[in-house]
């Protein structure tokens, strides 16, 4: 049975055209070879994710594929982000090249390391 926090409800992700504008005009890019983030502290209370998946990606499975890995290393670890935190993810087609969810665990949580968005960084 899941506990009330490991859920991945509406309210977490990033879904209009304005809250994306917002993370893409006001917040701070990094990378690595899988994945562009911009990510930003906003008004909520709990960190919200979007991503943004061109067809350059790969054909629809390959996309969905990696739209749900985002959404469960994001549903496994947002508790370790910071409160109000905004992500967007913009998956680069290397990161269909990723077979396992730890291998993408991995470098999603180095990056966000990197961003300083998780609990306890400056």
């Amino acid at each position: 049975m899941k506990s009330a926090n490991q859920g991945f409800s509406i309210d977490e992700h990033i879904r209009t055209r304005d809250d994306f504008k917002k993370v893409f005009d006001r917040g701070k890019s990094s990378g690595n070879p899988y994945v562009v983030m911009y990510a930003r502290q906003g008004d909520e209370k709990m960190p919200r994710i979007g991503w943004v998946l061109s067809r350059k990606v790969g054909k629809a499975n390959v996309r969905n594929r990696i739209k749900r890995l985002i959404r469960e290393v994001f549903r496994l670890n947002k508790g370790r982000l910071k409160a109000g935190t905004d992500i967007v993810l913009i998956p680069r087609s290397k990161m269909a090249e990723l077979k396992k969810y730890r291998d993408a665990e991995a470098f999603l949580l180095k990056l966000w390391e990197k961003a300083g968005i998780l609990k306890g960084q400056k």
